[in-house]
């Protein structure tokens, strides 16, 4: 009688272990894989000034 349960439960235990590595299997097939838009490198922009702009700043300073 000890035979017959240790074996129910080496079997249980084996079943349950297989199902769980099938359904981690399907779940990792679908889920999508997410790629983020923004990176580590941040985006600068220049501002082009004209000469004008320049010589008005130049004589606000003096």
């Amino acid at each position: 009688m000890k035979f017959i349960k240790k074996a129910f439960k080496l079997v249980g235990f084996v079943l349950l272990i297989t199902l769980a590595s099938i359904g981690i299997g399907f779940n990792a097939a679908i889920m999508p894989s997410f790629k983020r838009n923004d990176s580590n490198e941040p985006t600068i922009e220049l501002v082009e000034s004209n000469e004008e702009d320049l010589e008005t700043e130049n004589e606000e300073k003096l």
